[in-house]
This record gives structure tokens, C-alpha cells and sequence, in this order.
């Protein structure tokens, strides 16, 4: 019989096999496409916050303001996001994906959960089972980790400049 692995380096191999498989079909996607990593990325936070702020999609992507205004304008030309002013502040643009963005979106998450699927059917059921209960666990400490790490890198408001700002002070 093998030697069990440490959880550790378990967790470490197969986050490392999810990042290749992911990486690669974002690659593949993105050449299909024509969208740049910059572009992708912006789809990407979109899609997860619901919209956003041209500043914080400058501060997502450490460029200026200018750069990513340049950036929006070029998925606004595309039909995968529109821009529209603060009903707050004028100076402010707020970004949302339409529904072509949104599908272009939801066409690569469903690619990974395909990936997932493939992973599962390999799994004898009555592994299936033991996994579950652990996977639970392993996911609550992930989730976690990521609103820790959010919080402490400001990401958590929908501002990042804002939230940096105010961590600053």
C-alpha cells in the first residue's frame, strides 16, 4: 500500500492541476476570443461584483484610471460591457456587463465545471461520499482564508482605492 500524502501537499497537487487545466482554457478562450488578459480579468471582477467603478477596475488591474478607461472603451466597442454615470457623481462611471459580456463569462465557467465533472466521474461513488464531507470543511476554511485576504488587501468594497484609502488613514 502507498504512503498517504500529507494533506497539505494534497491540497497544494490538486490546487496545482485546477490552476494548468483553468489556465489553459482561459488561454485557449481568450485566443478565440481576442480579448486581452487586461480585458478578461475586467470581465472576470464584472461578472463576480456585479458591476463596478472605472477606479476599481484601475486599482483591480494596477493601472491609472486613464489605461482602464481606455480598456472600457474598448469592451464597450465590443458589446460586452456598458458604462453609464454615477447617479452620485457625475465624474464616476459605473461599468456592467451585457448580455453578450455575461455569456462570454458563463461560456468559461461552464468549460471549468465540465472540468469538474470529468474529475468526479473518476471518483468511485463510495469515495464520492467521504470526499464530500471533507471537501465541506476544506471549502468553509477557503472561504475563510479569501475574506481575510480580501480584508486585509482591501478588496472587500467596491472601491479598492477607497478601501486602500481608508486603511491608510
Amino acid at each position: 500500500m502507498t504512503e498517504q500524502k500529507p494533506l497539505k501537499e494534497l491540497i497544494g497537487e490538486l490546487a496545482n492541476v485546477i490552476t494548468r487545466v483553468s489556465q489553459s482554457q482561459i488561454k485557449e478562450y481568450m485566443n478565440e476570443t481576442g480579448l486581452s488578459h487586461s480585458q478578461f480579468m475586467t470581465l472576470m471582477r464584472l461578472y463576480r461584483h456585479e458591476g463596478g467603478y472605472i477606479s476599481a477596475m484601475s486599482a483591480h488591474l494596477g493601472t491609472t484610471d486613464a489605461a482602464a478607461s481606455q480598456l472600457i472603451e474598448r469592451l464597450v466597442n465590443l458589446g460586452l460591457v456598458d458604462r453609464f454615470e454615477s447617479e452620485t457623481d457625475r465624474r464616476a462611471k459605473k461599468v456592467v456587463l451585457t448580455e453578450k459580456g455575461r455569456a462570454m463569462v458563463e461560456h468559461l465557467l461552464d468549460l471549468r465545471k465540465l472540468m469538474v465533472d470529468e474529475m468526479i466521474s473518476n471518483i468511485p461513488p463510495e469515495k464520492q461520499q467521504l470526499i464530500v464531507e471533507a471537501a465541506g470543511t476544506l471549502v468553509e476554511a477557503a472561504q475563510k482564508f479569501e475574506q481575510r485576504f480580501n480584508r486585509d488587501n482591501g478588496l472587500d468594497e467596491a472601491d479598492p482605492k477607497e478601501a486602500r484609502s481608508k486603511a491608510q488613514k
